[in-house]
């Protein structure tokens, strides 16, 4: 499982506030199959990975309140 987490500043009606976005997802491994042969050419025989199972959660709650979905 890994998450990653950011925020942006947007403007409500009455202020500026921002917007946080945590996101949670695994990874699997692409197949040989799915791994171009022209990314092995150009960055060596590296292991490519696909993001599956991803959530996301947006809200303009102070940080406090927005930490419940972590």
């Amino acid at each position: 499982m890994y998450g990653s987490i950011d925020g942006i500043m947007v403007p409500t009606q009455a202020e500026w506030r921002e917007l946080k976005t945590v996101c949670w997802y695994e990874v699997t491994p692409l197949s040989e199959r799915q791994w171009p042969s022209r990314y092995t050419e150009r960055l060596g025989k590296l292991e490519g990975l696909k993001a599956t199972a991803i959530r996301y959660h947006c809200d303009i709650q102070e940080a406090e309140a927005f930490s419940t979905l972590l």
